[in-house]
């Protein structure tokens, strides 16, 4: 049996071959849903098509026992005049009525961005903000992007990413039915919507069948995880944005119904990978907006995290490239405690990467080993003062323009990282680095001895360590605004009513910084907000200068103003958000954070 993987146009390729071979009598094309072996299957047997040859049997559709069973009559029954192709959603083999049988299996992936902007472009959309909007919902499948386009074409701008999620998640549940004819999936847009279930959680949330886990289980696009079963990506958050835009009140009462019954659950767990996993899922469904924020991003598309190899030398110096001029290192230095990370026995870089294995950003996640020599740089005066026994220690962060967006994914992999090992430490001079830490409740052990980068500012390292007797407590202070968030949010609030004082006047900055009147307020907004745009730090003058033409110039929206600063979507909302950060810390330092 010969297996390859691949997209659009190579499997194209790779079918004629196999089929113009002969070497077996069987070729199987195996993809997920909605992978496009349809199409692929059309195109491969259309180059093939002669005059007064007999045509190669396609049989579609071969997604379970019952269509493999009638593949196999069909097969078994016909003359063998020359290869036949087979197009499914699991391998021939899965059956037993194939075993023996010599069959070249060519696996469909995901298709590349290029493959998914030229369907969009097939179904007329060409507008950049569309595009980008079919791209980031289609995740690499051709079923979704479709439906999108459609959906684009339909309903004129304005259209939410729950509208056009939607449209995909109805074509998806149709062929859903395809494999279990005789039941209505009801059940799969709760499992997508929660983030997995086991058995019990299942029959608390839906009304349906005792068997309905059993089912759920051989489906196509369900997985099992280690807390029960989970809807794939990326048909899980293509179903769970259109069940909360349909029905966003009982998706609440899922999340909480989840959220609540996986915190007992994690009370009696002592399993490393069941505990990540369930912190994991209780954050997603009932943390506050803004660390819902720092470690989800949807929909992310096709990417995973994977471990540096020997062969992506020339990519780990490009992100610590990337690395240093984002934060203002110096290239000398960064590159040297590379070449420490690289000469240690764990590495540590992990990539985050699209579905054509590019790496779009790059952590550095190594073990708090005292053996290994990175960590006396990293950690210096404040080594000993932490336990070796356990834990991980991140170093670095970095994205490459244009996926900044995507950040969180690595954030979530990191955290999921430090709850698995039982302690996190970071060290890092980049102040909005130290804030997320903050955020997720680190302590802050202090600066580092030197100036490590040569960048102006020390190291400060930060630390949490999680067990048992901490970890509910963290995961209520994560389900909960804080003090530095309603600060955050009067800023906010007050920002919204500069050009009034009556307005401000009833903010309680009036209160909390002594301006005393809601004019007074105004102007010290106003003078605040020039301070921050004239920083010598890049990042808080673009902060700066944003919120200036935002709030104080009217200048436009948000889109308007990234397009006139040549912002990307993602960079601009980050500054916008840092933005907010520093003008709180400036207003109000003394707020906790």
């Amino acid at each position: 049996m010969t297996v390859t993987t691949l997209a659009f146009e190579s499997a194209v390729r790779r079918v004629d071959t196999a089929l113009r071979g002969g070497d077996c009598p069987v070729v199987q094309l195996i993809g997920a849903l909605g992978t496009g072996k349809s199409t692929v299957a059309r195109a491969s047997l259309n180059r093939l098509r002669r005059p007064g040859l007999p045509a190669i049997p396609l049989v579609d559709g071969v997604d379970g026992a019952r269509q493999a069973r009638a593949a196999w009559r069909l097969c078994r029954d016909v003359p063998a005049t020359g290869p036949v192709l087979v197009a499914g959603r699991r391998p021939l083999t899965n059956y037993p009525e194939w075993t023996g049988t010599a069959i070249t299996e060519i696996r469909l992936a995901p298709w590349s961005r290029a493959d998914i902007a030229a369907l969009a472009y097939g179904h007329a959309v060409r507008r950049e903000p569309d595009l980008d909007r079919v791209l980031r919902l289609a995740g690499g499948l051709p079923v979704i992007a479709a439906a999108v386009c459609r959906q684009l074409r339909q309903g004129g701008d304005g259209l939410s990413d729950g509208t056009l999620a939607h449209a995909a998640a109805t074509e998806i549940l149709r062929r859903v039915r395809t494999e279990v004819p005789r039941r209505v999936p009801v059940a799969v847009p709760v499992l997508a919507t929660v983030d997995g279930a086991d058995d019990d959680l299942l029959r608390q949330l839906v009304a349906a069948p005792a068997d309905s886990f059993d089912w759920l289980s051989e489906l196509s696009i369900v997985r099992p995880d280690v807390h029960g079963l989970t809807v794939a990506e990326p048909y899980r958050t293509v179903l769970d944005l259109a069940h909360r835009w349909r029905h966003p009140v009982s998706r609440a009462a899922l999340a909480a119904r989840t959220s609540a019954y996986r915190s007992r659950q994690l009370a009696g767990v002592t399993e490393a990978s069941l505990r990540g996993r369930l912190v994991s899922q209780i954050l997603n469904l009932s943390a506050t907006p803004r660390v819902r924020a720092d470690l989800f991003v949807e929909p992310s598309g096709h990417v995973r995290v994977r471990d540096a190899g020997p062969s992506d030398a020339d990519h780990v110096g490009r992100l610590i490239r990337r690395w240093a001029d984002d934060e203002g290192l110096s290239r000398t230095r960064a590159e040297r405690m590379a070449q420490l990370w690289l000469s240690g026995p764990v590495p540590g870089f992990r990539f985050l990467v699209d579905a054509d294995d590019e790496p779009l950003g790059m952590v550095n996640i190594s073990p708090l080993d005292p053996g290994l020599p990175v960590l006396d740089r990293l950690l210096q005066q404040h080594v000993d003062a932490l336990p070796s026994d356990r834990g991980i220690v991140v170093g670095m962060m970095a994205m490459r323009p244009g996926a900044e967006r995507l950040q969180p994914v690595l954030v979530h992999e990191i955290l999921v990282a430090g709850l698995r090992t039982g302690r996190l430490v970071v060290s890092t001079p980049w102040l909005p680095y130290q804030r997320l830490c903050d955020r997720f409740g680190l302590r802050r052990l202090g600066g580092t001895r030197d100036d490590l980068y040569r960048c102006g500012r020390a190291n400060v390292v930060l630390s949490r360590t999680f067990d048992a007797d901490n970890l509910l407590g963290w995961l209520r202070r994560m389900q909960r605004d804080g003090p530095a968030d309603r600060a955050a949010r009067a800023v906010r609030d007050a920002l919204v009513d500069v050009s009034s004082p009556g307005g401000l006047a009833r903010s309680p900055l009036v209160a909390w910084t002594g301006a005393g009147s809601g004019a007074a307020l105004a102007a010290l907004l106003r003078s605040t907000i020039s301070t921050l745009a004239e920083s010598p730090e890049p990042v808080d003058a673009e902060a700066g200068r944003i919120l200036a033409q935002y709030y104080l110039r009217a200048a436009g929206g948000h889109e308007i103003i990234a397009h006139r600063m040549h912002l990307s979507r993602a960079t601009y909302f980050r500054r916008f958000r840092h933005g907010i950060e520093r003008l709180t810390d400036l207003l109000l330092p003394s707020a906790d954070r």
